[in-house]
């Protein structure tokens, strides 16, 4: 291959890479009905009076062989799915307010990068956080929204 060609080729990998590099996924986990009925998981605040059981932070940590193979996994559907309601229940918390979460994903560029060698045998380290305020409702408290709601005007 001549000079001019092996540019070629290079550049049009290095387009491809960072073109490949700049997508991104979307996580998404909604919870099934029986604790969507039983919690109040979200990130504003509740319409009901409350009475705050303090602030939690949970943290996954894990890693990734070759790019794309977990061997211990941190997402988020781990965390909300499995840890955040443990924590509740334990806890006797009806909910979860002003809920941020973080998850560390790397880019397919960065991926497809720990897939080579000599790289491949570094794990790519990923992360998942979660912070928010645990609650339990004040008995006989009116749904404040629906309160102000049947209120008439002035």
């Amino acid at each position: 291959m001549n000079r001019p060609a092996r540019r070629v080729a290079t550049l049009a990998l290095a387009v491809s890479l960072a073109t490949l590099s700049a997508c991104t996924a979307r996580s998404g986990y909604v919870q099934p009905p029986q604790v969507q009925s039983r919690y109040l998981i979200t990130m504003g605040d509740a319409n009901r009076p409350y009475q705050s059981l303090g602030y939690l932070q949970m943290t996954r940590k894990g890693a990734d062989l070759f790019g794309f193979i977990s061997i211990v996994d941190a997402d988020l559907e781990k965390l909300f799915g499995e840890e955040l309601i443990a924590e509740l229940a334990r806890r006797g918390a009806d909910g979860i307010v002003n809920v941020r979460f973080e998850e560390r994903q790397w880019t397919t560029g960065e991926r497809i990068l720990f897939a080579l060698p000599p790289m491949f045998l570094v794990p790519l380290p990923t992360r998942v956080q979660l912070t928010g305020e645990l609650i339990r409702f004040v008995d006989g408290g009116p749904m404040v929204g629906v309160a102000a709601a049947a209120q008439p005007a002035p």
